[in-house]
């Protein structure tokens, strides 16, 4: 299965994990420019999971997991890649996650681009 890598990175930048928190936690406060909550993973008190919006990430200081919305799903919510990939699909208005997988020969397109564009701009 070929995945479009670029298409699921835009969706989870533009996937607010903070805002996506807010829903989801009883409690999520500022400290500074930052904000916590407490993680799933662990039977805490005190919140450890760290959201940083200026990177629209996450790292949990308790279970040592970080990364974007779709890690979030798969390491703190216990989904599937695919699983993850549907909800992150769901949230951003899209009906069917078999969009993003794309044919082989497109996805060897745009790596001969790529590697087109990094040559004349070198």
């Amino acid at each position: 299965m070929n995945i479009d890598s670029e298409t699921i990175n835009e969706l989870c930048d533009k996937t607010d994990i903070l805002e996506y928190l807010q829903t989801q936690s009883e409690e999520v406060r500022k400290v500074g420019k930052y904000y916590y909550c407490t993680c799933c993973n662990t039977d805490e008190h005190t919140p450890s999971l760290c959201v940083y919006p200026e990177t629209n990430s996450f790292y949990c200081y308790s279970c040592h997991q970080g990364g974007n919305i779709l890690q979030y799903f798969r390491n703190h919510e216990g989904l599937t890649f695919k699983e993850a990939l549907d909800k992150l699909c769901r949230i951003n208005n899209i009906t069917d996650s078999s969009s993003l997988i794309v044919p082989e020969n497109i996805l060897a397109l745009r790596n001969i681009k790529k590697k087109l564009t990094k040559t004349v701009e070198e």
